[in-house]
């Protein structure tokens, strides 16, 4: 209902515009004719004609009507534009392109957001809104949550804190940018130009796991101002945070602004009095402090921190290691991971958080598929984005994978969790014959059907009788239960045996 009486608005608003344009042609100049209209239109209480009445009238301003909005007063973040609001800028868009310019001059904060919000809005007509309506049009747009990059990185441009402070919290930045803003970085690269706001630091003091994520790519920026924001909440979790955040700060500002920091008594929003730095870590860099050569000595200690035994043994004792030493900076040394679990395996659900990073590596990758490919009977996330991705093959699934039945519900799809024996004997049969019930949508690839195991066992009844029997509780890849099969039935010779793999 509030959606047609929308578009009732905005339709009479135009229809409206358009045949006062034509009617008071030469009673009134062109370049009031739109802005009173404009102006009262959606306001107006009365019917067209009522309105004409008073412009001709010259009547002073309807009573009711509200005052403009402060230069502050607009949308974070910014909404689509409703009934009133939603007619005017519909009127402004159908209007003259000689009188937009005096209706965009008419636009309050909140209405300009409105406009610059709005993709189809031309280029003509957001240059004259910044012309009239200058940083309120800057502000009003970084409040609004999706624009192109296009437009970001103008109003990055702008090196203005306010404006600044609301791409951070509200556009779709990339890290690079983020790290930007907080680094306090002006567009001809200077660090420190551009002092962060108070809102941005409030941003940054606030816990949530998003705004963590965000503050941690001011880590190394070495602003005095967002690392102590950024200590006043519990953002870092590992003792390589803690220290490259004092690395960062030594390596922009000396010595001199490291010891203030240790020294410092109030970190505004943080529940304890205590300084957020654990004692050992100020003690150790108290000490530094006083040597010639404290700086090489601390990256010394935060590359000490970060090698892969030490983060390896991290994540063997804690269940969040592996995404706080990521959050933090600290690169997962994948070889040594994959030689640490070969020797002693680590945690299971370790080994899970590795397989689903993005970054891990095939060979470990494949080592998980004799690990835990399965959850509640369904292919684990991990294994089916691995596939998808083209990390890992289908092929990899039916060499490696064990025992054979785990590998037939992988490639099939099957959603039983422990099916007895009759089931697995059905479903092997079933996937093998390719039957569209069988098989899952998300693993239609020709190299993931039963096309290798009828090359391999091909029309010989008692190579298939040999292959269902044993399927259900045999402990190999499925490659060897069908080299088995065939090897009973005397079916060729596995090494010479068609499509094998």
């Amino acid at each position: 209902m509030g959606g047609q009486r929308a578009v009732t608005v905005a339709t009479a608003a135009v229809a409206a515009f358009r045949l006062a344009d034509r009617a008071w042609a030469g009673e009134l100049p062109g370049r009031l004719r739109g802005p009173y209209l404009f102006g009262r239109l959606p306001r107006h209480p009365g019917t067209f004609i009522a309105l004409v009445a008073d412009a001709r009238a010259g009547r002073p301003p309807l009573p009711g009507v509200p005052e403009a909005l402060s230069p502050q007063d607009f949308e974070r973040p910014a909404k689509r534009p409703r009934w009133v609001r939603a007619s005017r800028i519909h009127l402004l868009r159908c209007a003259a392109p000689s009188v937009r310019g005096e209706l965009v001059s008419l636009l309050d904060p909140r209405g300009v957001q409105h406009l610059l919000a709005d993709p189809r809005t031309e280029p003509e007509v957001r240059a004259r809104a910044f012309a009239v309506h200058g940083r309120v049009a800057a502000l009003a747009l970084a409040a609004v949550e999706d624009q192109p990059a296009a437009t970001v990185a103008e109003l990055l441009d702008l090196d203005d804190p306010d404006v600044n402070a609301l791409l951070y919290r509200y556009a779709p930045l990339d890290p690079r940018r983020r790290a930007r803003i907080l680094a306090g970085e002006d567009r001809d690269g200077r660090l420190g130009a551009v002092r962060p706001s108070d809102d941005l630091l409030a941003a940054l003091r606030r816990p949530g796991r998003d705004e963590r994520l965000r503050a941690l790519t001011g880590l190394t920026s070495g602003n005095p101002d967002v690392l102590r924001a950024m200590l006043s909440s519990p953002v870092l979790r590992t003792e390589a945070g803690r220290l490259r955040l004092l690395l960062a700060l030594w390596e922009r500002h000396g010595p001199d602004e490291v010891r203030a920091l240790l020294d410092e008594r109030h970190f505004p929003g943080r529940k304890h009095a205590m300084h957020p730095l654990p004692a050992g870590i100020r003690g150790f860099t108290r000490t530094l402090l006083e040597e010639p050569d404290g700086l090489d000595r601390l990256r010394a200690r935060w590359a000490e921190e970060t090698a892969p035994t030490r983060v390896i043994a991290r994540i063997r004792v804690r269940k969040r290691a592996i995404g706080d030493l990521v959050d933090e900076g600290v690169a997962l040394p994948w070889p040594e991971l994959f030689a640490a679990h070969t020797a002693d395996p680590l945690p299971h659900d370790r080994v899970v958080e590795l397989l689903e990073r993005p970054d891990c590596p095939r060979e470990f990758l494949l080592l998980g598929l004799r690990f835990g490919p399965m959850r509640e009977g369904r292919p684990a996330a991990w294994l089916r984005n691995a596939l998808d991705q083209g990390r890992i093959t289908p092929r990899d699934v039916r060499t490696r994978c064990r025992p054979a039945g785990r590998t037939v519900r992988i490639l099939a799809g099957a959603v039983a969790p422990t099916p007895d024996r009759e089931h697995r004997m059905r479903m092997f049969r079933d996937w093998a014959n390719e039957k569209p019930e069988a098989v899952d949508p998300w693993r239609l690839r020709r190299d993931a059907r039963g096309d290798f195991v009828r090359e391999r066992l091909g029309d010989s009844i008692d190579a298939w009788v040999v292959a269902m029997q044993l399927f259900p509780r045999f402990p190999g890849t499925l490659l060897e239960l069908l080299d088995t099969a065939a090897a009973v039935a005397g079916v060729g010779s596995p090494e010479a045996a068609p499509g094998r793999g």
